[in-house]
C-alpha cells in the first residue's frame, strides 16, 4: 500500500488482533472492537515513545472509550474535543501504519456517529 493513501477493506473484513487493517466501521460493535485493539495497540508504542502527542492519542482513545460505554453517542462537544485521527497522521504514520490506518477508521466513524 503507498504511504499516504488509505484504502478500505471489504465491510466485512475488519482485523483486530495484529493486523489493523483499514476496515469500515460499520456498526457500534465494529466500533468497540475497532477501538479495543487500537488501545491494545498504542500501548507499547505510548511506553517507548512517550511524546506528548503519542500520549494525547491514547487519552483521547480513553476518553472515547469512557464516553461510548453502553452505546452511548458522544456529545458534540465531546466529539469536537477529539483530534487523534489528524495526530495519527503526523505522528503515528511513519511508527505503524497499519494503527494509524485504523485510527482514521475510528475517527471518520464517531464522527458520523
Amino acid at each position: 500500500m503507498a504511504r499516504g493513501r488509505l484504502h478500505a477493506a471489504p465491510a466485512s473484513s475488519l482485523h483486530l488482533h495484529g493486523d489493523l487493517t483499514m476496515a469500515r466501521i460499520q456498526s457500534h460493535a465494529d466500533f468497540r472492537k475497532a477501538l479495543a485493539a487500537a488501545l491494545v495497540a498504542l500501548e507499547p508504542i505510548a511506553r517507548e515513545t512517550p511524546e506528548r502527542e503519542i500520549l494525547a492519542i491514547q487519552e483521547q482513545l480513553v476518553a472515547l472509550e469512557r464516553w461510548t460505554r453502553d452505546d452511548r453517542a458522544p456529545t458534540q462537544d465531546e466529539k469536537d474535543a477529539l483530534h487523534f485521527g489528524m495526530l495519527a497522521s503526523r505522528y503515528l504514520a511513519d511508527i505503524d501504519p497499519h494503527l494509524a490506518q485504523q485510527l482514521f477508521s475510528i475517527a471518520s466513524y464517531v464522527t458520523y456517529w
